[in-house]
């Protein structure tokens, strides 16, 4: 039908523009970090990484697939996909958390424990996001799923970048954090004069070399 095949064009073009703009921006982003963080940094960023992708992709089920080749759905099955899901990534965490200091011991890094019980996070969010994300490929909108990861890495940008300076956005963050239950929060920065802001928001404060 000439809806569908205009449907397919224009998913098309979102994807292919999106894609290169995801690109750029991580290319770009990436630098920039590059500049900021040890090669240390970018270490523990991978560990995490593995562990929180591994956890997401256990909890996913493959129930995402699952909802693009069904055909018919009814509303109590999708929402009983959506709280498996939901309930599934949120144990994930829970098991990440209560487990980070063992593997930050076995990969023989102190931060590793906090920096994994942060970024953890993700683990729930991305699970909530799987059933209608789904329900949009399975409708052939991938346009409004490019629109969507462009709008969602966009406000990220100075904010990573932010935290890896140690500016006002990692104070702020840091401050959170440090009222969660069971979190060390320690600002990592070259200047001294930050110690200052570090003891005030009742965080420790290190420089990169210790």
């Amino acid at each position: 039908p000439p809806s569908m095949k205009s449907r397919v064009a224009r998913a098309t073009v979102w994807v292919v523009w999106a894609r290169g703009v995801l690109q750029g921006i991580s290319f770009i982003s990436t630098l920039v970090l590059a500049r900021l963080l040890n090669p240390e940094d970018f270490g523990l960023f991978a560990l995490v990484a593995v562990w929180t992708g591994v956890i997401a992709l256990v909890a996913e089920l493959g129930l995402g697939d699952t909802i693009v080749q069904f055909r018919h759905l009814r509303p109590a099955e999708l929402n009983a996909c959506f709280w498996l899901i939901t309930s599934l990534s949120i144990l994930g965490y829970l098991i990440l958390y209560a487990a980070a200091p063992a593997i930050a011991t076995l990969f023989g890094s102190d931060a590793l424990s906090d920096f994994l019980r942060v970024v953890a996070l993700t683990v729930p969010l991305t699970g909530v996001r799987v059933v209608p994300e789904s329900l949009l490929r399975k409708q052939v909108r991938l346009d409004r799923i490019s629109q969507v990861e462009i709008a969602a890495v966009l406000p990220s940008i100075p904010i990573v970048i932010g935290l890896a300076g140690g500016g006002m956005v990692v104070c702020f963050v840091a401050a959170l954090l440090a009222r969660i239950p069971g979190v060390r929060v320690e600002l990592v920065d070259l200047d001294a004069a930050r110690a200052d802001v570090a003891s005030a928001l009742g965080v420790g404060f290190a420089a990169p070399a210790d």
